[in-house]
C-alpha cells in the first residue's frame, strides 16, 4: 500500500477517523485504524489479507502509544507514515507542488520521456521549494521508472505525483472549450450567457 504510492489514499482514510484536537498530532484510536483499512478494502485499494497485513505490522512494530493523553492511539504522520516512508513523504511534499512544470518539461524532450542522465539534469533547472539531494533524485528514479525500461515517461511521472490532480485538471481543460464557444455564442448573440443555459 504505501510501496505503491496508495499512502495518499491511506491518509485520506485516517484523516477521516481523525477526532484530535487542533492543536494535537493527527491520531486515531486503534479501532479507527482498523475502520480506515476496512474503507480501503471497500474501495479496492487493498485486500482484506492486505489490511491484516498492515494492521499486525503497525501493531507488531509498537507504533501506538503507550502513555499519556494518547495512550492507544496511533499519531499517523509522525509514527506510521514517516515511520516507513518518511523519505518519500519528503521527496513528495518538495515535487508533488510543482507536477505541472515537470510534465510541461518533459514535453519539450522527444516522446516525452527522459532517460536516467537527462532527468537527472532537468531535476537540476526546476524551482522546486528546496533542492532534491543526489539521493533523493535516484529515489525519484526508482520509484517512477514502474517498467523499468532505462526512462523516465510524462505518464509514469503523473501517475506518481499527481494521480487526482491531474485527472480534474484533464476534466477542467476537456470542459474549457465548450464553455468558451459558449460564451463566445452568446457574446456574438449579444445574449446573456445565462440564457443559453
Amino acid at each position: 500500500l504505501l510501496v505503491d504510492n496508495r499512502w495518499p489514499d491511506l491518509l485520506q482514510a485516517l484523516e477521516s477517523f481523525d477526532t484530535s484536537p487542533p492543536s494535537a498530532p493527527p491520531s486515531v484510536t486503534e479501532a479507527d485504524f482498523k475502520t480506515s483499512l476496512t474503507r480501503l478494502v471497500e474501495k479496492g485499494f487493498v485486500s482484506r489479507k492486505d489490511a491484516d497485513s498492515i494492521f499486525d505490522k503497525v501493531k507488531g512494530d509498537s507504533l501506538f502509544e503507550k502513555d499519556g493523553p494518547l495512550s492507544g492511539s496511533l499519531l499517523y504522520l509522525d509514527n506510521m507514515l514517516k515511520h516507513y516512508i518518511g523519505d518519500e513523504i519528503e521527496i513528495h511534499g518538495i515535487v508533488f507542488p510543482k507536477w505541472e512544470l515537470c510534465r510541461e518539461r518533459f514535453s519539450s524532450f522527444p516522446g516525452a520521456s527522459l532517460t536516467y542522465s537527462q532527468f537527472r539534469e532537468m531535476c537540476k533547472y526546476l524551482h522546486f521549494s528546496r533542492p532534491l539531494s543526489a539521493s533523493q533524485i535516484e529515489s525519484l528514479i526508482d520509484v517512477i521508472d514502474k517498467d523499468g525500461d532505462g526512462r523516465i515517461d510524462t505518464q509514469e511521472f503523473i501517475l506518481r505525483y499527481a494521480r487526482d490532480d491531474s485527472r480534474l485538471l484533464e476534466a477542467v481543460r476537456g470542459a474549457w472549450s465548450p464553455l468558451l464557444k459558449l460564451l463566445e455564442k452568446a457574446r456574438l448573440l449579444n445574449t446573456p450567457a445565462k440564457c443559453l443555459g
